[in-house]
């Protein structure tokens, strides 16, 4: 189902992320509002040192994802809120 989609495709993404020497990763995990106009949710968070080549990295994981998965991925270099 979508729920499972969903899931594997954040388990894909932190999994991708984990691979980068110098990141840490949490999740993922469910968001506080885990469905919205019937799409799920999932949060995951990483935190690395400021670096450009890393940087160029993530961007281009994300880039990647959007297109293989055709998943709706919203990134956030200071979250305040996780709602």
């Amino acid at each position: 189902a979508n729920q499972e989609r969903a899931k594997a495709a954040a388990q894909d993404f932190a999994g991708r992320l984990r691979a980068l020497k110098g990141a840490k990763v949490l999740g993922p995990a469910p968001s506080f509002i885990a469905r919205v106009r019937g799409r799920y949710r999932w949060n995951v968070f990483f935190k690395f040192k400021p670096d450009k080549d890393f940087s160029l990295q993530v961007r281009g994981i994300v880039a990647e994802f959007k297109k293989a998965r055709g998943a709706l991925m919203i990134t956030d270099a200071d979250p305040m809120s996780i709602a």
